[in-house]
């Protein structure tokens, strides 16, 4: 399998967070996550426990691509930890840190 360079930034447009991958030939995609699910997903993680994409997914009843931006986005931030297949919060704020980092994003639009 070939090692492909590749740029993955975020960004909040209209209340939606846009995750675009971007490889070095210029080929691009994006997935979007909705301001609802992102809570959503973030209350669930915020009651304690340890999460993966999967049973986050089974639980909150969010389609699995916003699962994983919401996942991804806290984990580029700082917000989870994680060990194996399996998110921790890094932190006992874990629904405040996520959405402080969600408007840290939009300010920067």
């Amino acid at each position: 399998m070939a090692n492909r360079r590749r740029t993955i930034p975020f960004a909040i447009f209209d209340s939606v967070m846009t995750r675009t991958l971007i490889f070095e030939d210029g080929r691009q995609y994006a997935h979007r996550c909705d301001l609802e699910s992102l809570q959503s997903i973030v209350h669930y993680v915020a009651e304690g426990g340890r999460h993966s994409m999967f049973s986050l997914h089974e639980q909150t009843g969010r389609p699995y691509i916003r699962t994983n931006i919401t996942l991804e986005f806290p984990k580029e931030r700082g917000c989870v930890r994680v060990v194996g297949p399996t998110s921790y919060a890094a932190s006992s704020f874990r629904y405040e840190d996520v959405m402080t980092k969600w408007l840290a994003l939009v300010d920067e639009e």
